[in-house]
């Protein structure tokens, strides 16, 4: 609190061996790091009020993985229970967050699960089959769509939608839900200033570019206008929920075809979409992600899916494999394909991946952009400022 927030919530009160460690009556320990102060107890006496004593730390999986939470990318160690997350932790990388982990990103893991899933297509607001749900989403093949694309889908997904768009829609233009925010002095230390954990993933796949904030109000206010005759939607923040406003809903619903890859039951996009597939949460499939400081990670999957749901990847895959049409560089079962068996195929295939395998991605990540560099998308480095901690 002294050192790398600044903050100093926590003193010395008393002395000798009255000494005690407190919190100033004043000035409550909440600052946007506080939760690390847990990871750095050396006797386990400061636990988190979310978690505290909800289960025994050997009862769960533990496992390492990525937060989606911002595009700092910071490395985390996430255990589950009963199919629940019940502790998220920091963990070490010196080149992305050393071993440090914002509030935000540490409690803030059930915005990304919704309570109740979609595990099968729906067609006009009736559940029908998957196969069902496929022919119907068919109609928009072909003519000029408005795309709008989550930023927090793997590498994978955005790879397998620029190949469908190219292959099999052909007249389209993107945009990804992308907002920056104003930061504090202490966020500034390792939040990045928006809320999208893979947008990067996104340019690298050739989807967007320019000024991605725009390009998103640009799609918005022409789905509000009444102006979009095509629509698809990726991913279950492809329209942040903010945005989710009733000229907006009655814009997609008024769209002569609308189709969404979804993962929310309760999201209002599904009353208003023509034809809904069931995707993942970022949570439930495994690959990568690139943060903003142009760094190749890799997320695992910390939850089992719910069956009937699919990857993005997946349900793309299927929808051109209706116009026999393949998405990928080799002959591929899309629904035998495992996520990781798709990450093999793009390492093995891209030109700009060669050489990497998953196992050296895991091993801290590998930096996509020249060592000169400092930034790769123009904001400060998050770690710069950071101690390396002794933990």
């Amino acid at each position: 609190c002294d050192e790398v927030t600044g903050t100093s919530e926590l003193g010395m009160l008393n002395r000798g061996d009255r000494a005690v460690i407190s919190v100033d009556p004043e000035l409550p320990l909440n600052n946007p790091l506080s939760g690390s102060v847990v990871d750095l107890c050396p006797v386990g006496a400061l636990t988190h009020r979310d978690w505290r004593f909800n289960t025994r730390v050997w009862f769960t999986k533990a496992t390492d993985s990525i937060c989606p939470g911002c595009s700092t990318g910071c490395n985390v160690r996430v255990h589950e229970r009963d199919g629940k997350i019940v502790q998220v932790k920091a963990r070490l990388n010196s080149e992305v967050n050393k071993e440090w982990l914002c509030d935000e990103g540490r409690y803030g893991f059930d915005r990304f699960l919704p309570e109740k899933r979609l595990t099968t297509a729906v067609v006009a607001e009736k559940h029908v089959s998957l196969e069902d749900g496929l022919r119907a989403a068919e109609s928009f093949l072909g003519n000029q769509t408005s795309v709008l694309v989550s930023p927090d889908l793997l590498l994978e997904d955005y790879l397998a939608l620029k190949s469908f768009l190219d292959k099999v829609v052909k007249k389209y233009s993107v945009a990804i839900a992308y907002r920056e925010r104003s930061l504090d002095r202490v966020q500034k230390v390792l939040v990045s200033p928006d809320y999208a954990g893979n947008f990067h993933a996104a340019a690298f796949a050739g989807l967007v570019t320019g000024d991605l904030e725009a390009g998103y109000e640009k799609a918005l206010s022409e789905l509000r206008a009444g102006s979009v005759e095509r629509v698809l939607c990726v991913g279950e923040r492809s329209i942040l929920a903010s945005d989710r406003d009733p000229q907006l809903l009655l814009g997609i619903a008024a769209a002569k075809v609308s189709v969404g890859m979804l993962s929310d039951a309760d999201s209002g996009l599904v009353s208003s979409l023509k034809v809904v597939l069931p995707a993942r949460s970022i949570f439930e499939k495994s690959g990568m992600m690139i943060n903003r400081a142009g760094r190749l990670q890799y997320a695992q999957a910390v939850l089992s899916f719910p069956e009937g749901s699919h990857p993005e990847w997946r349900l793309l895959s299927l929808l051109a494999a209706r116009h026999r049409v393949n998405l990928f560089s080799g002959p591929v079962n899309a629904e035998a394909m495992s996520d990781r068996e798709l990450t093999q195929e793009y390492l093995k295939n891209d030109k700009r991946l060669a050489g990497i395998t998953i196992k050296r991605i895991k091993a801290g990540g590998i930096s996509l952009v020249a060592s000169e560099e400092k930034e790769f998308s123009g904001h400060d480095a998050a770690t710069s400022s950071l101690p390396a901690g002794s933990n």
